[in-house]
């Protein structure tokens, strides 16, 4: 994709964004109803991690990681 764009000195970041799963669902908007499920599936989670996305507990709330990519480059002239 990069290359596509005529992108030059290419800089890669992985970040890793922790989220509160309760402020987070506030935010969203999941069918009616699939709230409970969500929780479900990410308490189920904790200690296995199969979601990959880090799944905990921290002060009586269900935490996750959100993985972020930053790519930074310079458009090449022409």
């Amino acid at each position: 994709m990069a290359a596509s764009l005529n992108l030059l000195d290419l800089r890669i970041r992985f970040l890793k964004s922790e989220r509160n799963l309760k402020a987070h669902l506030q935010a969203s908007f999941p069918n009616p109803g699939e709230r409970e499920k969500i929780r479900r599936i990410f308490r189920e989670d904790i200690g296995k991690d199969d979601l990959g996305v880090g799944a905990h507990w921290r002060d009586g709330e269900i935490y996750f990681v959100y993985p972020v990519m930053v790519l930074v480059g310079r458009k090449a002239e022409g």
